[in-house]
């Protein structure tokens, strides 16, 4: 199963050029609340936004210690990462 939440959303601007995106499809954000997503046998639900369990890849945003994104300052966008491993997505009534 792939979730991807960041797949072809609309982007905004205001008249300074600052750019953001908006918008979602409705079936990944379903999925996304329904199931939690394991790398390794470790939870990584919270900063996930990209799963594909077929292909063993999970993209999650960078934090920091104080729990902060971490912001790539060519784009300023949110920095993120790609994970490759053993993936699991278990709905949220079996995890629990």
């Amino acid at each position: 199963m792939v979730i991807n939440l960041r797949r072809k959303r609309r982007q905004l601007a205001d008249k300074l050029g600052r750019t953001w995106w908006v918008g979602s499809y409705r079936r990944d954000i379903v999925c996304a609340r329904r199931y939690r997503c394991f790398l390794n046998g470790e939870d990584v639900t919270s900063r996930t936004f990209y799963v594909d369990s077929r292909r063993g890849i999970v993209r999650r945003f960078k934090h920091n210690e104080k729990g902060q994104f971490y912001f790539d300052p060519k784009t300023n966008d949110a920095a993120w990462e790609e994970l490759r491993g053993r993936v699991k997505l278990h709905r949220k009534a079996e995890a629990a």
